[in-house]
């Protein structure tokens, strides 16, 4: 009963802290295309 009583939370715990941080990959990703300065795409050269 208590290893159900765990799994109840944990699951949805590591299902959202999973989806969190893949969130938290695509932000780094999309600002590290801009210039520091200006803010100006500098993705394509």
């Amino acid at each position: 009963v208590a290893v159900i009583g765990i799994a109840v939370y944990a699951i949805p715990t590591g299902i959202m802290a999973s989806a969190f941080s893949e969130e938290l990959r695509k932000k780094k990703e999309k600002t590290n295309n801009t210039c520091p300065h200006c803010g100006k795409d500098i993705s394509h050269g």
